[in-house]
């Protein structure tokens, strides 16, 4: 008798989406009501996947910050979720604020941020962000993805849904 292995779910948080004390997967306010809405959104379009997500699950924490660089990366995963990458508009490679430190990869173009979240192989990629931001605006269309449909508008929360 062949037993199935069990898949792990698995779900890339790239960008600022922790605190600095909170490496053990605990979420900020504002990423808590982003999760919600993405979840929400999930629950009304994809029961399936909205139950796998509720799961126990593999939740990665991909941050340039933290030495993890996303465009330098591999892994697959089910579900991307983009948090406030920073994209400067004007050349800059990092921004100081009173917020941190705003930095690029050195891989950074739109094209290879288009390329990398195509190659993860995911049902849906959420793109949240304004307009320093890697968002649905910067993003526009992705290979093999239809949308983005905008979630929230303002800090746009986008959903690109893969072809099937």
């Amino acid at each position: 008798m062949k037993f199935r292995v069990p898949v792990e779910f698995r779900v890339a948080h790239v960008g600022a989406s922790q605190n600095d004390d909170d490496k053990g997967g605990i979420f900020r306010a504002a990423d808590v009501s982003r999760f919600d809405q993405i979840v929400d959104w999930l629950y009304k379009n994809d029961s399936k996947t909205y139950e796998q997500l509720c799961l126990p699950r593999h939740d990665d924490f991909i941050d340039l910050n933290d030495g993890r660089d996303f465009l330098q990366e591999d892994k697959t995963y089910d579900i991307v979720i983009l948090h406030f990458v920073y994209h400067a508009r004007f050349g800059d490679r990092f921004r100081e604020t009173s917020e941190g430190l705003f930095v690029q990869s050195p891989l950074h173009s739109i094209n290879n941020w288009r390329g990398r979240l195509v190659r993860t192989g995911a049902k849906y990629i959420f793109a949240d962000g304004a307009y320093s931001e890697i968002s649905p605006e910067t993003l526009s269309q992705l290979s093999g993805y239809e949308g983005p449909e905008i979630l929230k508008r303002g800090h746009e929360i986008g959903v690109y849904t893969a072809n099937v």
